[in-house]
This record gives structure tokens, C-alpha cells and sequence, in this order.
């Protein structure tokens, strides 16, 4: 009887051991998810390193958020159209011109594969011509003939 006793004690705090340490991994792997979701979302790091690889792309009228996405992608300028969508709406882009919030503005633009997803959001709602400007760290004014409507 006191065997036995002393034997199921053992075991529930085995089992007590084994939760803890179960949790711990699975609290850890969150922390860590967490932390390289994190560092990709707020990286100021292109996909290449400069001077990288010029690559010329076209925004067509009335595209979302996600088609920009997949086509920069599909140009290699981002790596992976999710974070870049989750990036966009930290920035409160959307998908329709507005004059209360941002959207990525039709047009022909010269973007390079060491911009960062930041600098890419930049130049894609400041509108074509303003790669430069913003690649060089200035403010870009949009002329009055292409401001939102």
C-alpha cells in the first residue's frame, strides 16, 4: 500500500514535470515565431544588398494590395507577398484612391531589389517619378496634375 502511494506520487509529479516542460517549449516557439515575424515585418533590408538589380514594373489602374503584392513578388523585389501585405496595412494602405488614407498609385515605375518593403510602399503610394527622391532619403512633392482625386 505505501508502495504504491509513493509510486503515483512520483508518476503525478512526472506528469506535472512533463506539462511544464511541454508549455516552456511551446510558450518558446511563440517567442520565437513572434520575434522572426517581427524582424521581417520591420526589417529595413531589401531582398539583395545595394546596389542590387533594377527592375522596371507597371502598377496597373485599380490594383489591390494583393495583386501588388504577387507582381513585385513575382519580380523579386520582395520575398514574401504575405509580410508585405501585413506591412501595407500597418501603413493603413488601401486598395481604392482616397483622399483619407493611402493606395498604391497606377503607373510605370524603376524600383530596385535592395529597396526596402518600406521604401517600396513609399515610392508605390507617392506615385511614378518619385523613385529617386526616396532612394536618396528626400521628401517627394506629387505635381498637382497627378495628386489623388
Amino acid at each position: 500500500m505505501k508502495f504504491e502511494k509513493i509510486s503515483y506520487g512520483v508518476m503525478k509529479n512526472i506528469i506535472k514535470i512533463g506539462i511544464t516542460v511541454g508549455i516552456a517549449f511551446v510558450i518558446f516557439a511563440l517567442c520565437k515565431h513572434a520575434y522572426v515575424t517581427g524582424e521581417k515585418v520591420f526589417s529595413d533590408k531589401g531582398v539583395e544588398a545595394a546596389p542590387g538589380n533594377s527592375v522596371t514594373v507597371t502598377i496597373p489602374d485599380g490594383a489591390t494590395v494583393s495583386s501588388v503584392a504577387t507582381l513585385l513578388e513575382g519580380y523579386g523585389l520582395i520575398e514574401d507577398k504575405s509580410m508585405f501585405k501585413l506591412q501595407a496595412k500597418l501603413y493603413e494602405i488601401k486598395d481604392e484612391p482616397s483622399d483619407l488614407y493611402e493606395y498604391f498609385r497606377p503607373g510605370e515605375y524603376t524600383l530596385n531589389t535592395s529597396y526596402s518593403a518600406e521604401m517600396l510602399i513609399n515610392i508605390l503610394t507617392s506615385g511614378p517619378g518619385s523613385e529617386e527622391a526616396i532612394a536618396n532619403g528626400e521628401t517627394y512633392v506629387q505635381p498637382e496634375t497627378t495628386k489623388k482625386k
